[in-house]
């Protein structure tokens, strides 16, 4: 997960969410009583603006950029991108979808457009997707690259600053 702690759980609610909203969590230990209280807005909708088509150059090495919306409440983002590809099974036939994830920021950054080297996909797939002469691999044509943006409101952004580790001298951090 994306939190520090060992154990993360999701809550889900079954109504709509409403970004102009503050929502609060009260969560009761049934063994403890211990009561736990947790605020937070949410992060409003947003939409990538580029790369606008539907196809992606990753064969050059120039740098492309990946542009999206503010969206409200959010002050970061994180921009994922996936490479989607089908595995067929020689011997038996069996297809099985395939995808891997590559974080395209490893910290959040707080601007709304990043420059990346599309070819960097192939250093990250030469990584990760082991040889295996038993399968037949292939692009899955109309999804093959896919972006994926989070934004981030100003309660995890600084909870992300605070609870990694500096590289300077002081090593000290902030128990969020």
């Amino acid at each position: 997960g994306d939190m520090s702690a060992p154990k993360q759980l999701l809550y889900v609610v079954n109504h709509p969410i409403d970004p102009a909203n503050t929502y609060k969590l009260v969560i009761t230990n049934k063994e403890t009583g211990r009561v736990v209280t947790a605020e937070t807005n949410v992060v409003g909708e947003m939409r990538v603006k580029k790369p606008q088509s539907l196809t992606v150059d990753i064969t050059h090495t120039t740098m492309n950029t990946i542009e999206y919306e503010a969206a409200g409440n959010s002050v970061a983002y994180l921009v994922f991108q996936y490479f989607n590809y089908l595995e067929i099974d020689k011997t038996t036939g069996v297809a099985v979808r395939k995808s891997i994830r590559r974080n395209v920021t490893p910290s959040p950054v707080t601007t709304t457009s990043l420059q990346y080297n599309p070819y960097r996909l192939y250093e990250y797939l030469c990584s990760h997707i082991e040889v295996d002469n038993t399968v037949d691999r292939y692009l899955l044509a109309d999804s093959c690259i896919c972006f994926e943006v989070w934004a981030v409101n100003d309660t995890y952004y600084n909870y992300v600053r605070t609870s990694t580790v500096s590289s300077s001298v002081v090593m000290d951090h902030l128990i969020y």
